[in-house]
């Protein structure tokens, strides 16, 4: 199916248009004149094309780069996983001009170990790197499955995301070594429902990422998560 131009998603028809067949953007688009459209789905298209607007001219170019090589590929469980992690580095470089870093950058792909994003201002230097942790392979086979139990409400923080929380920092901050200036490591995490249906769980999360922080202070970590529908 060709994908047209939608005057009011600009950016999202030129990513469909120009990542190949049966990508992520065209199929995000298609959903738009389906009549079982969720309004969180709505609102996720909305604010995806609001951050990607907030992309200058170069940064433009150098994303649409990258996420052309991840726009097609889809997991049979983690589905289009990557093309959500290079779309929350879009978050993280609007962190950064937020911040008041007047030059943000896409650090271009290739060997070695490499932060996602380059900034620089009067208020000095920064790099960023961005990781996005998705709910575990459990949780989506769970969903997947429209017979599945209902899952109970989790008390405390997995250790298995524990554990990926702590290899995801310890991979940061190689990325970020050598590195002058801030080195941030930006976190996004897409909690089991089983986890966020706990509000106690979020203080026990910010804790245990408190504890990272005092481990690593060489680095920042800063950190969402948010259970919104993000087709990851």
């Amino acid at each position: 199916m060709k994908q047209g131009c939608n005057k009011n998603y600009l950016r999202l028809s030129e990513l469909a248009k120009e990542c190949g067949e049966g990508n992520y953007f065209s199929k995000l688009l298609e959903k738009l004149h389906s009549p079982y459209m969720f309004v969180g789905e709505i609102r996720y298209i909305k604010e995806t094309e609001r951050q990607l607007c907030c992309l200058d001219d170069k940064a433009w170019e150098a994303f649409k780069s990258k996420v052309k090589n991840y726009a097609t590929r889809r997991a049979p469980l983690s589905r289009y996983s990557q093309v959500i992690d290079v779309l929350n580095e879009v978050k993280g470089y609007i962190y950064l001009k937020d911040q008041g870093y007047t030059s943000v950058e896409f650090v271009p792909e290739g060997n070695g170990e490499k932060p996602d994003l380059h900034a620089t201002g009067e208020i000095g230097e920064a790099f960023m790197e961005v990781k996005t942790i998705h709910m575990s392979d459990d949780e989506v086979k769970m969903l997947v499955n429209l017979n599945a139990p209902a899952k109970d409400v989790e008390e405390g923080i997995p250790e298995g995301l524990k554990k990926k929380l702590k290899d995801t920092v310890k991979k940061a901050k190689a990325q970020l070594s050598g590195k002058t200036g801030r080195r941030i490591c930006y976190l996004f995490i897409k909690l089991d429902i089983g986890v966020w249906l706990d509000p106690q769980n979020y203080e026990a999360l910010d804790k245990y990422l408190k504890t990272l922080q005092g481990k690593t202070p060489e680095i920042e970590i800063k950190c969402e998560y948010n259970p919104r529908w993000d087709r990851s």
